[in-house]
């Protein structure tokens, strides 16, 4: 109700109609989300719901307009080697073993990619792409998932990896390329190339 209220009061004008739902990951809360997406549809909003695609439900994939998936891949993985360099007191703080393997087992649901592949109504796929070795995992992640689904390569989306606005550009090409040969689409990291390492965008 506060959230829905929030939204009414900053749109006296009806100047916005397109609402994004994203998070962490929005799903965990099911309950609540069904309930805000329930209440936004009344109020004849256009939703889409940025989500890893790990937990599936098609009560609320019913009332959403875009489902847009974002599947973590193996570079997502904390592996201790990526915090090379710190101090072990500032290691410990950040990695634990546990918390590595935590999230390799739970990073990709395939079944729950396939159940909202075969039951959403509209749904594009996003990843986010650094490498050869990701877009290998990329193909093999939607090759699996059209042999359930009537999916296409034209529901997925490629994006640069980069956290600086060169990194992104020097990406982009390579990745461009990557979606023609693949019939991908390309989206880059426009809040990076504009506003840079800026906080509170």
């Amino acid at each position: 109700n506060d959230i829905v209220k929030t939204i009414e009061i900053n749109n006296e004008n009806r100047n916005i109609n397109h609402i994004v739902i994203s998070g962490g990951e929005p799903f965990i809360q099911e309950k609540g989300l069904y309930e805000l997406v329930y209440k936004l549809k009344q109020l004849q909003y256009h939703i889409t719901i940025e989500t890893n695609g790990t937990i599936f439900n098609m009560d609320i994939c019913n009332l959403v307009d875009l489902m847009s998936i974002s599947p973590k891949l193996l570079n997502s993985v904390p592996f201790e080697y990526k915090f090379k360099g710190l101090e072990v007191d500032k290691l410990n703080l950040i990695y634990s073993k546990k918390w590595q393997d935590l999230h390799e087992k739970k990073r990709i649901n395939i079944d729950s990619l396939i159940d909202f592949a075969k039951f959403s109504n509209n749904i594009q796929f996003k990843f986010v792409v650094n490498n050869e070795e990701d877009l290998n995992e990329i193909i093999t992640i939607i090759n699996e998932i059209k042999k359930h689904s009537l999916i296409k390569n034209s529901n997925v989306s490629l994006m640069p990896e980069g956290y600086f606005a060169e990194d992104v550009m020097e990406k982009s090409k390579w990745v461009i390329n990557k979606c023609i040969e693949n019939g991908f689409r390309f989206t880059t990291r426009l809040h990076t190339l504009i506003f840079g390492t800026s906080r509170g965008i």
